[in-house]
């Protein structure tokens, strides 16, 4: 993935899509809404394609805790979008799946996303984890040394 999005993301604003994410999943799991998890896939898409400035999540959440962002922890938001790209594309896979008629797999797809936010939640991030791995990889097979 080409870095293209601008430096660092301000915890309480992933935090905030986090949150977002697992009370729709766990919503769209408890009350068999698929159409919730069609609708969490295109409110995040927007920040997964053109980044966190984009991401409508991240908009509204930047003006609601403005006070809590000065001073707060940031994350890269290059390993956010990566991460967040994950969880699109299983959102995106799990509504693919319930439209061709494989409700298993597409609640599948949701329990990944949800497993995956519940774990960011209690602090490690499976995509970002990925996304680092992937970044060491290429720098070894680049032919680089440190």
């Amino acid at each position: 993935m080409a870095t293209t999005s601008v430096g660092l993301v301000p915890q309480p604003l992933v935090r905030s899509n986090q949150w977002l994410l697992l009370v729709g999943v766990v919503v769209a799991l408890a009350l068999h809404l698929p159409l919730l998890l069609a609708a969490l896939f295109l409110i995040e898409l927007p920040g997964v394609l053109c980044g966190s400035r984009a991401h409508p999540v991240l908009r509204v959440a930047r003006r609601l805790l403005s006070g809590r962002l000065r001073g707060a922890a940031q994350e890269d938001a290059d390993a956010q979008r990566f991460s967040n790209a994950i969880a699109v594309a299983c959102l995106g896979l799990a509504t693919l799946a319930f439209e061709l008629g494989h409700p298993i797999w597409g609640w599948a797809f949701s329990l990944i996303v949800l497993a995956a936010i519940v774990v960011a939640l209690a602090g490690f991030c499976v995509g970002c984890y990925i996304y680092f791995q992937l970044r060491i990889l290429r720098h070894r097979l680049s032919g680089r040394t440190a």
